[in-house]
């Protein structure tokens, strides 16, 4: 029997493959899992509403299961009950934020807990929609004005890398930032409040659930996977990762996410 309880499992690149999909090879040694009484959960920049698809398809038949949404602020249960909730980003940060990217032109979207708010329609909005498979989450076009005074617990900008890096530059010391630059894609940077992370995500949900962070396997291929893998008894980046991921990483698997690698890390630490 595994020493290890719970399972946090980043979603692009890592449990899903390159097209976006949930191996079905994977899923039922997931759902062995979970059986067992073993905790799988789900660990993402998305809001729950986005993640809902993947979470439906992978809990099917399971209890007792949780999500983490926007890179560590919010905790959810599989059914998308809010039950761990950080404080959202400063108004006056987000607000310094949002004015900078309207004077670079840079697309910008904000979530609160159940919305996706955006105050102009762009072809970076579109593209991200599409390429996300946004289809569950609501959403409101709202002024600028309003945009300005909402309250959020995530951030996004899209749009061409170099022009988000000299972003990033300007607000990295007032916000918690983190880049993903899907292959063929635009370039997205999630925004947080500062400090938060996938790692203070995952510390809140193990206090919750009063599981030793140490019996907590985490898997991630991605610079903001970083904090959670350093926090954890069991660190894991993908083969498919980045050095600097692999770099700070217990262990590496040999196989990518196209290649059932989650479903193999299951069945050799948590079976």
């Amino acid at each position: 029997m595994s020493d290890y309880e719970m399972m946090v499992l980043d979603l692009d690149g890592t449990l899903l493959d390159s097209n976006s999909v949930l191996a079905e090879e994977t899923k039922v040694i997931l759902q062995n899992c979970m059986k067992k009484g073993k905790k799988i959960v789900l660990c993402s920049s998305r809001s729950y509403e986005e993640m809902g698809t993947i979470a439906r398809e992978l809990y099917e038949g399971c209890e007792g299961q949780y999500c983490i949404g926007f890179g560590g602020a919010l905790c959810y249960t599989q059914d998308g009950q809010c039950i761990v909730e950080a404080d959202p980003i400063e108004t006056a940060v987000a607000d310094h934020m949002i004015t900078l990217a309207e004077k670079r032109r840079i697309h910008i979207h904000g979530y609160d807990e159940t919305c996706l708010y955006y105050y102009r329609e762009t072809n970076e909005l579109e593209t991200f929609l599409n390429f996300a498979k946004v289809t569950h989450i609501r959403m409101k076009k709202v002024s600028y004005e309003a945009f300005r005074q909402q309250y959020f617990h995530k951030l996004m900008c899209l749009g061409e890398m170099e022009k988000l890096e000299e972003y990033d530059n300007e607000i990295s010391s007032i916000a918690g930032t983190a880049f993903s630059n899907p292959a063929g894609q635009q370039g997205y940077l999630d925004i947080v409040r500062l400090g938060i992370s996938k790692g203070t995500g995952v510390e809140q949900l193990c206090r919750y659930l009063g599981i030793p962070i140490g019996r907590c396997i985490c898997v991630g291929d991605g610079e903001n996977d970083i904090p959670m893998l350093q926090r954890a008894g069991l660190g894991v980046a993908m083969k498919n990762g980045t050095d600097s991921v692999k770099a700070v990483a217990d262990y590496v698997t040999p196989l990518s996410n196209n290649e059932n690698a989650v479903g193999f890390l299951a069945a050799k630490f948590m079976e």
